[in-house]
């Protein structure tokens, strides 16, 4: 399921935001290669999105941080288990780090081929408050 959230502001960047259990095993998803194709992919028009990735696994680790192009990939470890929790980690970090709007998806969703240029350009084109995206099931092939 594809979720977002997307709530304007005055900044200037954009945050993409994926809560898991588990950040070793979505390093190697299908969705996490996905969605860092795609923002290696977003034009210079685009406005700098970085990708935040809540481990809600209970563990706690220093945070770690790379760079993908203009943006910036982020773990960031939260001890207490539960979706909640790892969302109000993300609302801190986009509240404490000056992040205008926040995308949220699913760490087992496979986003559409342009899911994160369609989001982008929404941005721009519309005065909105939120937007959600659209979702269907897709059962695993046997």
């Amino acid at each position: 399921m594809e979720t977002l959230i997307l709530i304007r502001e005055t900044r200037a960047n954009c945050l993409l935001a994926v809560p898991t259990r588990d950040w070793q095993q979505f390093s190697r998803s299908d969705c996490f290669h996905e969605l860092n194709r795609q923002i290696r992919d977003l034009g210079r028009d685009a406005p700098v999105i970085d990708f935040l990735v809540v481990d809600n696994s209970g563990r706690t680790e220093p945070t770690k941080q790379k760079k993908i192009g203009s943006s910036s990939l982020t773990v960031v470890f939260e001890p207490r288990v539960g979706i909640p929790f790892a969302r109000n980690r993300v609302l801190d970090w986009a509240k404490n780090n000056s992040y205008w709007s926040i995308a949220f998806i699913d760490d087992d969703v496979e986003p559409s081929e342009n899911w994160l240029a369609e989001l982008t350009s929404a941005l721009f084109a519309e005065d909105f408050d939120a937007i959600q995206g659209s979702w269907s099931f897709s059962y695993p092939r046997s």
